[in-house]
């Protein structure tokens, strides 16, 4: 009986990778003689960083974040992130994943994580950023104790079909600028981000954009203040006799050359002074800067009003927050994917090994609503629902010192005994008898247990 389906193999490898382009002929900077000897080292996929020498120029992307007007809207996406308290969620709600969120939620604690986001989110203006991980073994485990975040000029790309994108890093060294050394695993992480997602290694970010925006502000700030300077000190015109000599004529200039610094000058007989002050307005040059600057700020934190003193309406207002965070919500999804798929996963991997699920880190963009409530609200809350506040919580609403003791007592006085919910079944003797309090596990029997040692 024939088959009435045909089911294709499944396709292995890439059918349109990256450097078989035949429209980008700029992408292939050399070959190097590892592995098997067909390994392409590629450079940028960008027409000015070809100009400028390749990976070796992104440097002229590094310096558009000391514009000020840049350096503004970078910071406020990058708050818009760190503002929000970063949460890592267990792979699952089993023990032995709980253990291992709670590990890797205290060591990296230790890490600066906002400065991680921070220093990541360069990418969105370079193209690409790589942090080097510091390790450290120590009785609990194998810890990251520092980020270090390093030059992207030193790092090249090699195309190997076998890694997880389709290129693999190496570094330039000085021994080997060119085509680099090849860098050790669990070592290296790479941020990328592409206004176009044209699959270039060393990413797309907003400053191919940038670059003529900021280029001409400053071209536009030197224009005005030439023009400020004609204008604050007119051109002094002489007009001279047909009779005066070729040395009155140069000494009369060289008095006028000097005139800004002057208080009198004295002119011979016949010969006229007049000032003569530049056309138009030093405003064409100031309107030219705003427009530029609004139109950077826009372009990066995708609003131009927060921080501004002529603000639009409410409303309006309103929408840009809202476009601004979201803008932001996307970049801090972007690198906590990333962590999650190397820092994260390499702690997993060094302390329990490569079959255990990793946690997951995030940033918490949920809206919090408001509610305002008094200390006689509260009192109502715990006399008639049975709400006992703690006392960080107690702390931090009303900004009042409470003692654990003292809080508890008020509790008590306020609402009495907590009451039990109408359907409670009877406490036992054995629920009604004081507890104990358990000892502590030991965190490695309770490792060794997870990973099936003990």
């Amino acid at each position: 009986m024939a088959k009435r389906f045909s089911i294709p193999s499944i396709p292995k490898g890439e059918a349109a990778s990256y450097t078989t382009n035949p429209f980008e002929s700029n992408i292939r900077a050399g070959w190097i003689g590892t592995n098997s000897g067909t390994d392409l080292i590629v450079r940028p996929n960008d027409e000015l960083l070809i100009q400028k020498g390749g990976a070796e120029a992104f440097n002229i992307y590094n310096r558009l974040i000391f514009d000020e007007t840049v350096q503004s809207a970078l910071v406020k996406m990058s708050q818009e992130v760190t503002a929000r308290p970063w949460k890592l969620d267990a792979a699952s709600e089993k023990p032995g994943d709980i253990a291992v969120r709670d590990f890797i939620e205290e060591k990296i604690g230790n890490l600066q994580i906002d400065e991680i986001y921070r220093g990541m989110l360069e990418a969105y203006i370079v193209g690409f950023t790589v942090g080097e991980v510091m390790w450290r073994r120590t009785k609990s485990g194998i810890i990251p104790f520092d980020f270090r975040f390093r030059d992207q000029r030193r790092f090249r790309f090699e195309e190997m079909e076998e890694s997880d994108y389709g290129f693999t890093m190496r570094m330039a060294t000085r021994e080997d600028p060119f085509a680099g050394v090849e860098l050790p695993a669990r070592k290296f992480v790479v941020f990328r981000y592409w206004a176009q997602s044209n699959g270039d290694p060393y990413g797309a970010g907003l400053g191919r954009i940038l670059y003529p925006l900021v280029k001409f502000k400053r071209r536009a700030l030197e224009s005005q203040l030439l023009y400020s300077d004609r204008f604050a000190n007119p051109t002094a015109v002489a007009k001279a006799p047909l009779s005066a000599t070729a040395a009155e004529v140069d000494t009369l200039y060289d008095h006028l050359s000097n005139l800004s610094q002057e208080t009198a000058l004295v002119l011979p007989e016949g010969f006229e002074l007049e000032f003569v002050n530049p056309g138009g307005s030093p405003e064409t040059f100031q309107n030219l800067r705003e427009s530029l600057s609004r139109n950077i700020t826009v372009l990066v934190a995708g609003e131009d009003e927060a921080g501004t003193a002529d603000a639009g309406s409410r409303a309006s207002s309103e929408v840009a927050q809202t476009v601004r965070m979201s803008r932001a919500k996307d970049l801090s999804e972007l690198v906590s994917h990333q962590l999650n798929d190397t820092l994260i996963r390499w702690m997993v991997d060094l302390n329990f090994g490569t079959n255990v699920m990793a946690p997951k880190i995030f940033r918490d963009f949920d809206p919090k609503e408001d509610v305002q409530l008094n200390m006689a609200d509260v009192a109502t809350m715990v006399k008639d629902v049975g709400f006992v506040p703690t006392k960080d919580w107690l702390t931090d609403r009303f900004d009042v010192e409470v003692e654990e003791e003292q809080a508890a007592t008020e509790a008590e006085q306020a609402g009495g005994e907590s009451p039990a919910p109408a359907n409670a079944a009877p406490k036992t003797a054995e629920e009604q008898a004081p507890q104990e309090d358990l000892p502590d596990r030991d965190l490695d029997s309770l490792i060794a247990e997870i990973l099936g040692e003990g």
